[in-house]
């Protein structure tokens, strides 16, 4: 999901609207044309029968700033949110051609009316003030400040990050022919595991082939699920005796550039954070959205949380365990005390067993 503010922009130093296009080996890889188009979901006639928003416009292929490539396969669309855009749901379509015929893929983007703040919170303002917390009470500023809270908890917890990010990773090669990664794969640019500039493309010079174990992505595939297993392995190389390439033995001695992130398929270029991550956020975002220690605050931000009532004798039953109350009682909790939230970001946790960056 992209979240995007009334009046903001999508810019080279700030690509909120970026799109990646990776080969069927899970590298990214640059296409030969590419536009997109936006549609307007924000209505229930909307949703049946889309309303163009912004007709098809072609992306200039060109590297930034003349251009809008940010990188190999990495693109980013120059849109512009309207001060008079409808709040709610659109739909980015995008077209791509790698030289056999034009392909689609669609985006998510959410318009609000505040910054959402860095594209990597897992929940909007927006979706904070939806679930019954009053903007006149609780400042823009201060809820994001929650959100920024809830999604660096979360990181810590689980020792995962649930959105893409573009970066470079230093690794430890461990002198066989497969790579392990400490992050899930979305795409790879390049590994320069000899102390060069590799591309993943050029790796046919060194092997006849080779694996990017990012399946979820490319494929929707998730049994086995390679977000828990993320690796490059060398093929078999074109050389006497069927000698197997292989990675440097050391510390720290190899790089691998792309995009990492836990996220879910959905049939967009970077997949989308877990559902269940979102849901965490935003109960974890109530819950650092006031100072005030207090059970009236508690129930106050907790009030959607009603799963019964019983009018007669005021009994209220909530969906998870009061963290101020669990506190009182001397209840340890794995992270927040809350038994619905500690449940969910235990079963998300890094495994012992990866390794890498």
């Amino acid at each position: 999901m992209v979240y995007m503010a009334r009046t903001q922009s999508s810019t080279a130093s700030k690509p909120l609207l970026s799109f990646i296009h990776q080969n069927t080996y899970g590298y990214l890889a640059d296409v030969e044309a590419l536009s997109y188009a936006v549609f307007d979901l924000t209505t229930p006639a909307n949703e049946l029968s889309p309303v163009a928003k912004v007709a098809k416009t072609a992306v200039n292929l060109d590297a930034a700033p003349a251009g809008r490539r940010l990188g190999t396969g990495y693109y980013y669309a120059p849109l512009t949110i309207g001060a008079d855009w409808t709040l709610g749901l659109y739909k980015v379509v995008w077209y791509y051609d790698t030289g056999v015929g034009e392909v689609e893929m669609t985006t998510a983007l959410t318009v609000t009316s505040a910054d959402h703040g860095p594209p990597d919170y897992y929940v909007s303002v927006q979706d904070l003030y939806d679930t019954g917390l009053d903007p006149d009470e609780f400042s823009v500023a201060a809820v994001r400040a929650a959100i920024k809270r809830a999604s660096e908890l979360i990181d810590r917890a689980t020792g995962r990050h649930f959105a893409p990010v573009h970066k470079t990773l230093i690794v430890d090669g461990r002198g066989g022919p497969k790579l392990r990664l400490r992050e899930p794969i979305i795409a790879v640019e390049y590994v320069s595991p000899f102390d060069e500039y590799i591309e993943l493309s050029d790796l046919s010079q060194y092997s006849s082939g080779y694996i990017v174990y990012n399946r979820h992505i490319r494929l929707g595939m998730k049994a086995p699920d390679d977000r828990n297993n993320p690796k490059i392995e060398l093929g078999y190389a074109s050389r006497p005796f069927g000698a197997r390439n292989r990675f440097p033995d050391g510390s720290q001695d190899t790089r691998v550039k792309g995009v990492f992130g836990y996220t879910e398929p959905d049939g967009s270029p970077y997949g989308k954070t877990p559902d269940e991550i979102v849901y965490v956020a935003k109960l974890i975002a109530l819950l650092y959205s006031t100072p005030a220690a207090s059970d009236e605050a508690w129930f106050k931000k907790n009030t959607w949380k009603v799963t019964g009532e019983r009018t007669r004798d005021q009994e209220v039953r909530y969906n998870g365990v009061n963290p101020l109350l669990a506190k009182a009682a001397g209840v340890a909790g794995f992270i927040t005390g809350d038994d619905e939230i500690d449940s969910i970001l235990l079963a998300y946790r890094v495994s012992p067993g990866m390794t890498g960056a």
